[in-house]
Order: structure tokens, then C-alpha cells, then sequence
């Protein structure tokens, strides 16, 4: 399993929509000017041009008109293309985690609602955000079970793939089955909290298939055989916890503070992180009797840590750690 569901499905989701806006006084003595906190407007003080991955040979190119984002196109993900409605993004459509997805996004004045990630009309998640303080500090999020299964299909080698969600599924706040909080030290975001209690179905095609790759005993996987002889599926529960820290380089400038689509709400923050330690719990259930059985629960903890290469305006441009990456900027 991944370093956890929970950022793949609630984090990494939507927060990117939160992003700055260009102040009209320009940089001085190669310092900067400071961009600014506002939801939904895209408008960096330096525009990205190609982000080159070197871990695994990927190469965002993105493609700008005048001050606006309209696509960042990938060598081994497509292209993603971006819509705006009054200056605020409305629309990202493209590669989402693997899957040809489209995010929609809702206001409320100038706070960004919610947003959806829909995908040939099944809504795969869905996303209610709280504010304080003129910031987001808290996430609701519904993500659709078979969204789930299928992403858990993905993470096993050699597992045939399978479409995701083509029963028209609408979601509404009332299937909320995760929730992350944000705690903010000035202009960075200096912990992250989520958890979820998501249920799935697995058929016994799919049982058949991850059965050698589940980290359970003999006894239990005993059981759920004999389950099987009467049933056609079983439902499980995943349950996460996790607390993410972060501490930042506060030499440069976050880049990614304008940028929408992107895996982590760190986005969000003014400067580079410099680490991103994650503590927390995995547990897995499975229902065989009417009273849940915990298959297993194992500690989540992850350490990831990062160092900058800056040009003259404290924007890097080289990016080293657990992933390694170069940034270009248009002159």
C-alpha cells in the first residue's frame, strides 16, 4: 500500500486550486515581490515552463496565454487543460492519479466550496472545504468505493486493470467517509491531519487475484475461502490515520504555491519543503460474520527530505531528495 490512501484520495485531489495572484509592483534588486494567497486565481510571480522528473524520464511542458495556465502536457501523463470562469479556475481535465478524469470546482464569493473529480459521469470524489482565518483549514471528502477498489488493483503487481465507475454515481457530503485538517504557521502549512474509514467490495475474482499478495495468515485467509463457497463478495474496511509535519527551506519561494493539480496540499505553503515526516496507522477489516475482523494493522511512517538549487530570484531550479527534478522558467 501506498504511504497512505488518504493522500491519494483526499490531499491529492483538488488542492491545488489554491493559488496567488501577481502583485503590481515588480521584483527589486533580484528580490521577489511576495505573491499572494487567493483561491482559485493563477498567476505566479515567475512562470513555470518544463519540470524535468529524472527519476523516471518525465517531462512537463506548460503552456501559458498571456497570464493564464492552459495545459501542462506530460510525456508520460497527457495533458491536463485548465478553464477559468472570471479569472478563477473552473475546470481541469485530463490525467488524474492514471485515470482520465475531469475536476470541477465551486466558489463561494472568493473561497473556493468544493470540487469533484468525475469521470464519464461517476463522480470519484468529492471535496467540501472549511475556511478560518481567510484560509482553508479543513477538507470533507467522499470517495466513491469502486474508486477505491480499483486504485488498490493498481498497487498489485501484475493485477489485470479494470474500468473505473461507469454507474453514473452522484456523491453528496452525506458520504463523506474522510476528512483532513490543515494547521498553518503563518504562510506555510506546518502539519497535516487525515483520516478515513473507507468500505470497498471485493468479488472473488478479485479476492483470486491479490490473494497471494495479502499480508495475512493462513488461518484467515482460510476463512475468507470458505467465505467464498457461499458468497460472491466480501466488504472490507480501510482505516487511516496519519499526521504529516513539515518544515520548510525558507531561502526560496515555493514554486507550486500557483499550482493546481498537483499531489500535495504543501502547495499551498510560500516556501520549499524541506522535509515532510509522516506518523500513522493503517488497519484493514474484513465483515465475514457481522462483527468486523481486523486483518491487520501496520504503523505508516515515511520521512522525505529535500534540497534546493535557486536561481538569482530564489526560485529553484534544481530539486533534490526523494524525488530528484530541474525547473525552467519562461524569461
Amino acid at each position: 500500500m501506498r504511504k497512505s490512501i488518504i493522500i491519494l484520495l483526499a490531499a491529492t485531489i483538488v488542492m491545488g486550486a489554491v493559488s496567488c495572484k501577481k502583485e503590481k509592483n515588480e521584483p527589486t534588486n533580484n528580490v521577489p515581490t511576495e505573491p499572494t494567497y487567493q483561491e482559485g486565481v493563477y498567476a505566479p510571480l515567475m512562470k513555470i515552463e518544463t519540470i524535468n522528473y529524472e527519476d523516471n524520464n518525465n517531462i512537463e511542458t506548460w503552456n501559458w496565454n498571456g497570464e493564464e495556465l492552459t495545459s501542462i502536457t506530460s510525456t508520460n501523463n497527457g495533458t491536463r487543460n485548465f478553464t477559468y470562469n472570471d479569472g478563477k479556475i473552473a475546470q481541469v481535465n485530463g490525467g488524474i492519479m492514471g485515470i482520465n478524469g475531469i475536476i470541477n470546482f465551486t466558489y463561494n464569493g472568493d473561497q473556493l466550496k468544493q470540487c469533484t473529480v468525475n469521470n464519464e459521469g461517476s463522480d470519484l470524489a468529492l471535496v467540501s472545504f472549511t475556511h478560518a482565518e481567510n484560509k482553508i483549514n479543513g477538507a470533507d471528502v467522499a470517495i466513491d468505493v469502486d474508486y477505491v477498489a480499483s486504485m488498490l488493483r493498481g498497487m498489485i503487481p501484475g493485477l489485470p486493470s479494470k474500468s473505473v465507475n461507469t454507474k453514473g454515481i452522484k456523491l453528496s457530503e452525506s458520504d463523506n467517509n474522510a476528512h483532513v485538517d490543515f494547521i498553518w504557521d503563518n504562510k506555510n502549512i506546518k502539519q497535516m491531519k487525515m483520516s478515513a474509514d473507507i468500505p470497498f467490495e471485493v468479488t472473488k475474482e478479485m479476492y483470486e487475484s491479490i490473494k497471494p499478495y495479502l499480508p495475512l495468515e493462513e488461518a484467515v485467509l482460510s476463512m475468507i475461502d470458505i467465505y467464498f463457497l457461499m458468497h460472491n463478495s466480501l466488504h472490507l474496511q480501510i482505516s487511516v490515520n496519519d499526521t504529516i509535519d513539515y518544515t520548510y527551506d525558507m531561502e526560496g519561494i515555493n514554486p507550486y504555491f500557483c499550482y493546481m493539480g498537483d499531489v500535495s496540499p504543501v502547495n499551498l505553503s510560500l516556501n520549499n519543503v524541506a522535509s515532510a515526516s509522516t506518523h500513522g496507522k493503517i488497519n484493514l477489516s474484513v465483515n465475514l460474520t457481522g462483527n468486523p475482523t481486523q486483518l491487520f494493522s501496520r504503523p505508516n511512517e515515511d520521512q522525505e527530505n529535500y534540497t534546493y538549487s535557486y536561481n538569482e530570484k530564489k526560485y529553484p531550479t534544481k530539486v533534490q531528495g526523494t524525488k530528484n527534478y530541474t525547473i525552467t522558467y519562461k524569461q
